[in-house]
Parts: structure tokens; C-alpha cells; sequence
């Protein structure tokens, strides 16, 4: 739970947008004392100051280590994105393809997809593609991931905030793409 209630202050914090600890706390939907004493800590090991992130790769190296281990499933589907836009079902695309929807750096060769409903997905893959090693990645998603995702060109895309870390979570060229997704963010923020 502590470790859930860590990862959404520090997405909250990369938005860049609260001005008062409370508000933090309040979107992170977290107590205003817990956040403030997580806060601290991140104070007090340089990577922020108040409100503003210091150190961004070791704010993403704390989210990274309170992550839990991740479930997957490896599938192919035939066509991803015709798949995507018609499915109701909630899920969140992210690294290469989701980069490739936003930035357009990264050629998407995997499709990487937050879901909820393991069962519902394992569906969709029998009638779209097959079970097992190909160009989707399913991550069973037991966070906020799929919760208001972003949606370009019908298709749903997690956070920018949680792509920042996943995309430097997967690294290789996914880290470049990390770099620029943050120079234009520093660059908007200016």
C-alpha cells in the first residue's frame, strides 16, 4: 500500500502542476502528513525541494524501486492498432508504440499494453492473434495505468509521466526517446 501511495505522489510530482503539499497529497490520494514525510525523504536525498524535482532520473529510480514485479503475457496480434480501436475494454498503451503516437521517434516494434481483465484480454488475443512470444506484451496492471488514459487517434496511451518511466525503465533506444520526451517538457515548462 505504501509503496502504491509512493508512486502516485511521484507521478503526481513529474506533472509539474500543485502548488501546495495538499493538493499533492489530495491527487495522489494520500494523507497530507504521509506525503509530507515522503516528501522529506526525497529532500533529503537531493531529489527534490518542495515541489520541484532536483534529480528526475533518481525520482524515476524510486518509482522503478517500489514497482512490484510485473505480470505478463506474451501474444501477437495481427493488426495492434485496428484491435485497439474497436476493444472496450480498459487498457494503456506504452513504450514504442505509445512513444511512437507521441513523439514519433521510435518505430513500433513491440506493443506494450497495460490491462485489468486477464481473462477478458486472453479472449481478444484467441480471436485477434495468438497466445505466446510475439509483437504484444501484456502487463497485467494492478495500479493506475489504465485509469484516464490519454487517447490519439482512438487509441488509449498511458500517462506521459508514466511513459517518461517506462521508456527509461526499458532502456536501449527507449532511453533517447526518454531524453527527448524530457528536453521538450523542460522546453514547455520554461
Amino acid at each position: 500500500m505504501r509503496n502504491e501511495k509512493k508512486r502516485k505522489i511521484i507521478l503526481e510530482l513529474m506533472k509539474q502542476t500543485h502548488k501546495t503539499k495538499y493538493s499533492l497529497a489530495k491527487a495522489a490520494n494520500a494523507s497530507n502528513p504521509w506525503t509530507i514525510q515522503y516528501l522529506q525523504q526525497l529532500e533529503q536525498k537531493k531529489i527534490t525541494k518542495n515541489l520541484t524535482i532536483i534529480n528526475q532520473e533518481e525520482l524515476i529510480n524510486e518509482y522503478l524501486k517500489t514497482r512490484k514485479k510485473r505480470k505478463i503475457i506474451e501474444a501477437h496480434l495481427t493488426n495492434p492498432e485496428q484491435t485497439l480501436k474497436k476493444i472496450k475494454t480498459k487498457y494503456a498503451l506504452t513504450t514504442y508504440a505509445a512513444e511512437n503516437k507521441t513523439t514519433h521517434l521510435l518505430f513500433p516494434s513491440r506493443y506494450d499494453i497495460y490491462i485489468k481483465n486477464k481473462e477478458e484480454w486472453e479472449k481478444i488475443i484467441k480471436q485477434e492473434g495468438l497466445l505466446g512470444r510475439g509483437n504484444t506484451k501484456l502487463i497485467i496492471d494492478e495500479e493506475e495505468a489504465t485509469n484516464n488514459p490519454r487517447i490519439i487517434n482512438k487509441i488509449k496511451i498511458v500517462s506521459e509521466e508514466l511513459l517518461m518511466i517506462d521508456l527509461k525503465a526499458e532502456g536501449g533506444v527507449c532511453e533517447q526517446a526518454y531524453e527527448n520526451i524530457k528536453n521538450v517538457r523542460q522546453n514547455r515548462n520554461r
